[in-house]
Order: structure tokens, then C-alpha cells, then sequence
């Protein structure tokens, strides 16, 4: 029998996947899904992380893939980031109301509604209160090519957004 309180120190699953790391180069081979959960099966090698196949895609074409000493987590960002998948760890109860951590790897997680939020005229269906720009405005962009060829060296006109030129002021860029 326990004594209350009792003290337990939980961490991220990604923390943990980022303090793994294979013991020695590879190459896996299969789906990038199944790459996925080799991945995932190093991981809990080393010590059991409670983390399980969750929703997975698998029949996409397979391959060889590189497997370095760098962190099970930052293999698993690269390899999504390399097939065009998507990512996430959720957790939920087994049977026996245990906490479990399901691995899901697919080409797209969420749902495309093709809802469209709308805060202006007739079509309204939001009301924005308070908004807060995290990053750069860029309002007027001009595109200029590398210069290392005539065909490289063309120049695209301004792409100018008037409604957040009148809200943020003129905020010019040239890429």
C-alpha cells in the first residue's frame, strides 16, 4: 500500500525519444512507416517508453534508409520531413487503464473540412478580438533570381497586399 502524496517526475515522449539514440549506423529498409516504427522499436529496446504503433501508414514504397548515431527523435523529424509524412505521439488508456503513449505516422493526421473562416460580410463566421503577429510582416515582396544565368536573372513585380499595407505600414522585402 502507497502513502499519499506520492511524488512522480513525468517527461515528454519526445524528451524521451531525443535522449535515445541507435548504438551503431544502419540501414533500415521497408515503408517509410515501417522505418518509422523500427525507429520506434529502438527506442523502447533501450528501455521500455511505453510508446506503441498507433496509426500508421505502410503501403507506401520501400527503401533503404540511413540510420546515424544522431537521436531517435531527429531521425524520426528527418524521415517525415524526407517522405512528406506527418507525425505525433498521443496518449490514452489500455485496457487495464494504464497510460500508453501511440505512435502515428501518416501522410496527413488531420481532416480536411475545406471550412473556410471568414471574419467579414455577409459570410461572417468569425469575430477576431485580438490578434498577435508572432514573426516578420512581409507586405511587398519582389522575387529576384540567383543572377547566375539570363533566365535566372528575371524579375518578378511586386506582390503587394494593400489591406496590410493600411493595417502594419509598408514592410518591403526582396527574396
Amino acid at each position: 500500500d502507497a502513502l499519499l502524496p506520492v511524488g512522480v517526475t513525468l517527461y515528454p515522449a519526445e524528451y524521451l525519444l531525443a535522449q535515445r539514440t541507435p548504438e551503431e549506423p544502419m540501414t533500415l529498409h521497408g515503408s517509410p512507416g515501417q522505418i518509422a516504427l523500427q525507429l520506434i522499436e529502438l527506442a523502447n529496446a533501450q528501455e521500455d517508453l511505453l510508446i506503441r504503433p498507433g496509426e500508421v501508414d505502410l503501403d507506401e514504397v520501400d527503401r533503404d534508409y540511413e540510420i546515424d548515431q544522431r537521436t531517435i527523435w531527429v531521425q524520426l523529424q528527418d524521415l517525415a520531413k524526407a517522405t512528406g509524412m506527418e507525425m505525433q505521439i498521443r496518449p490514452a488508456r489500455d485496457l487495464n487503464n494504464h497510460l500508453v503513449l501511440f505512435f502515428d505516422f501518416k501522410h496527413r493526421l488531420g481532416v480536411d473540412t475545406n471550412f473556410l473562416f471568414q471574419s467579414t460580410g455577409d459570410e461572417a463566421n468569425i469575430e477576431i478580438t485580438q490578434l498577435t503577429v508572432d514573426g516578420d510582416i512581409w507586405n511587398n515582396i519582389i522575387g529576384i533570381g540567383s543572377q547566375s544565368s539570363v533566365a535566372s536573372r528575371l524579375q518578378v513585380g511586386p506582390v503587394i497586399d494593400t489591406e496590410s499595407i493600411a493595417h502594419y505600414r509598408l514592410r518591403s522585402k526582396v527574396v
